[in-house]
């Protein structure tokens, strides 16, 4: 009887985490059908190993719960964001933090190679690589509208959601990039919100809606 017990509760567990991750699902793929059409932003990779298309990709789809849809093109000419090699060679600053990145307002995105060339030594790297989407999805977010970092402690300034929630803590848009956050969290979402519309490439008359979007599948597994 005991065992039969056991089994019974591991069921209701399993089927309660099943439940809960659906129901997110389900609330959030709402959310975009009713408040957020996709938009389609189209980019444009250059030929390098370190920027692997599908990784560049992913990284921007890493926003896809807020509607936006993203995939790449062949003609730099024909994209809303271009990603770009910075060939500067990946050193230490003097406070510890190194350069991996940078977003830019002619919609370009600058990636510092060096720093994501040699899985083995890299101090930034894994091989799954998780982190290298990760940065990349955080200079995304700038080209989306979000040029302000959010703080990572509220006693620094910070900007206030219209709804009055603090946009500050821990976020995948914090100054400094962590591993420790790969994904957008609950104050990156606020940001979006508060985003910069004039200052976005999701405002660009190219970034359509798009029909073929693929499905938003990060809700569950991102906080």
């Amino acid at each position: 009887m005991r065992k039969l017990l056991k089994a019974f509760w591991f069921f209701v567990v399993i089927a309660i985490l099943y439940v809960s991750c659906h129901t997110e699902e389900t609330r959030d793929a709402r959310m975009l059908r009713e408040h957020h059409p996709f938009a389609t932003v189209r980019v444009w990779i250059a030929p390098h190993p370190v920027l692997h298309r599908t990784d560049v990709v992913t990284g921007c789809r890493y926003w896809c719960t807020h509607g936006v849809s993203c995939r790449s093109v062949n003609d730099p000419d024909d994209a809303d964001v271009r990603v770009d090699v910075d060939s500067d060679p990946c050193v230490q600053s003097n406070d510890g933090t190194f350069y991996l990145a940078g977003a830019h307002l002619d919609r370009h995105i600058s990636v510092r190679v060096a720093c994501f060339e040699t899985l083995r030594d890299s101090p930034v790297y894994s091989t799954d690589r998780k982190n290298f989407r990760s940065v990349l999805a955080h200079e995304f977010g700038h080209q989306f509208g979000i040029w302000d970092h959010i703080p990572l402690n509220c006693n620094d300034p910070h900007k206030v959601h219209s709804s009055g929630a603090p946009i500050c803590g821990d976020a995948l848009m914090n100054p400094l990039w962590r591993a420790t956050t790969p994904y957008p969290t609950k104050f990156d979402d606020l940001a979006f919100d508060e985003r910069d519309r004039s200052i976005s490439v999701l405002k660009i008359g190219a970034s359509v809606p798009d029909e073929d979007a693929p499905p938003c599948i990060s809700v569950c597994p991102r906080e």
